[in-house]
């Protein structure tokens, strides 16, 4: 059976407000809070990290305010079987 091991997430601003977001798996909200203008943020996950999921989980960001197609984000991850 494989797993993925997320082992980093880093979210990004590019436009001149704040965006909120939620960081949830499944239904279930992890984090939630504004990136800032032009800035980035991975600093407020740590203590989440690594998160290991199985298959059928989602992992999503969902933007609740501001401009979405300002916002991006990046994962590290890695499989690993168990």
């Amino acid at each position: 059976n494989e797993v993925i091991e997320i082992v980093a997430v880093s979210m990004a601003n590019a436009g001149g407000a704040p965006i909120n977001i939620s960081l949830q798996l499944g239904d279930l909200v992890l984090f939630a809070g504004a990136i800032p203008p032009t800035g980035t943020s991975s600093s407020e996950l740590g203590s989440l990290l690594p998160m290991t999921l199985s298959k059928g989980l989602t992992f999503k960001f969902v933007v609740t305010g501001g401009t979405s197609s300002d916002f991006s984000a990046k994962i590290a991850y890695e499989y690993r079987s168990i």
